[in-house]
Formats: structure tokens, sequence, C-alpha cells
């Protein structure tokens, strides 16, 4: 979902005024865990079960010299390099789009 729409729906209330989501955070809808994607436009619903992040062999994390306000505040910036891919063997059943509208 994206953060906008994810933002939207969290601050909802009903007609009285109160909020449909304590504390401004989704919950779990129907037993889906909502994730905030950014420029997702389409929300998607997947089987975590059936999805696989492929991660190269190149992959590496190391402190980075790079980033000085990092290092002014006393604190270790690190830079992840890598490729990634996403494995997704039976693809209608485990992605799928969901449309929402208004009510």
């Amino acid at each position: 979902m994206s953060p906008t729409d994810a933002v939207e729906e969290a601050t909802r209330t009903d007609t009285a005024g109160r909020p449909l989501c304590g504390g401004g955070q989704l919950p779990d809808l129907f037993g889906l865990t909502v994730v905030r994607v950014p420029g997702l436009e389409q929300p998607l619903v997947y089987d975590a079960g059936s999805t696989y992040l492929v991660v190269a062999r190149d992959f590496a994390v190391r402190a980075s010299g790079d980033y000085a306000p990092a290092f002014k505040a006393d604190k270790t910036a690190l830079r992840v390099t890598g490729r990634f891919g996403v494995g997704i063997p039976t693809l209608g059943k485990s992605v799928r789009k969901v449309l929402v509208t208004a009510a």
C-alpha cells in the first residue's frame, strides 16, 4: 500500500469523529500485514511463504567513511551494496492486485 493511502486509512474516523484505528497505525487487515511501499500505485497482497528474496554473491555491508554527519555525531554509517531480485514461482497464486474504492 502506498504510504499516502496507509496514512489516510490509519487516520480515518467514524461518523462521531472517533478514530477507527487506535494509535494511528493500521492493524493487520483480515490477517494480512499492511506494508507501506513508496511509489506503489496499486495495492498488492502477497503470500510471504512462497515469495523469495534472492541475494547475489556480491552482497556486502561495510562501515562508510563517506557520510560525514554520522561521524560528527559519534555514529557509524553503513554502506549496503548488492544485487537483489524477487522470486515468485507461482505468480498467479502468490501475488494479487487489490482494488480499493472509496466508500
